[in-house]
């Protein structure tokens, strides 16, 4: 569905996973972990680099799935973990589509008593042409996250509308337009 729409049902996510996906094979900057007791989204904290990786993309055309991977892409990471056990993070790039710039989040969680954590993350794309106000965002992914924390302040930290549950997230992070 539409970022208008808000998250997609759990089952229309779980079924996505098929036909949309992204693989990470390397990135230019290694993840050290700082001293934050084997916490993975601590780690990621602040953390930059080079994405290099494929991702399945279904345009809708009866052909199915097709690997795809980007000229170039840069992430950022939000400098906090939100009250809701969330991560902000943001990327940009370039692909054969063109230019683009992406928010959304990471999340971790744990089965049970394992001491193994997973994450997930979850990102809207947006594709931007030099036209587009949003434009500037594709140099710096930090530009994105910038303005994710100056809505934050102007909402209150605590505003339900800037959790990733909300469908205002995605239209507040990502507009299409500015």
């Amino acid at each position: 569905g539409l970022a208008a729409e808000g998250m997609p049902s759990q089952q229309n996510f779980e079924e996505s996973k098929d036909t949309n996906s992204f693989h990470l094979h390397s990135t230019s900057a290694k993840l050290k972990l700082h001293d934050t007791s084997g916490s993975l989204i601590e780690a990621l904290v602040d953390h930059q680099g080079k994405f290099n990786g494929e991702y399945l993309l279904d345009q809708g055309d009866g052909s199915g799935p097709k690997k795809n991977s980007d000229i170039n892409h840069r992430y950022s990471f939000g400098a906090q973990v939100q009250s809701d056990k969330f991560l902000m993070v943001a990327a940009s790039g370039t692909t054969h589509f063109g230019n683009f710039v992406s928010f959304g989040y990471v999340q971790t969680s744990r089965d049970g008593d394992s001491k193994e954590e997973s994450a997930q993350m979850v990102l809207a794309r947006r594709y931007v042409d030099e036209t587009d106000a949003r434009h500037s965002w594709w140099k710096n992914p930090n530009l994105i996250l910038e303005r994710w924390d100056s809505i934050r302040a102007k909402k209150g930290m605590e505003d339900k509308t800037t959790s990733p549950s909300s469908s205002d997230f995605w239209l507040l992070g990502l507009p299409r337009r500015v």
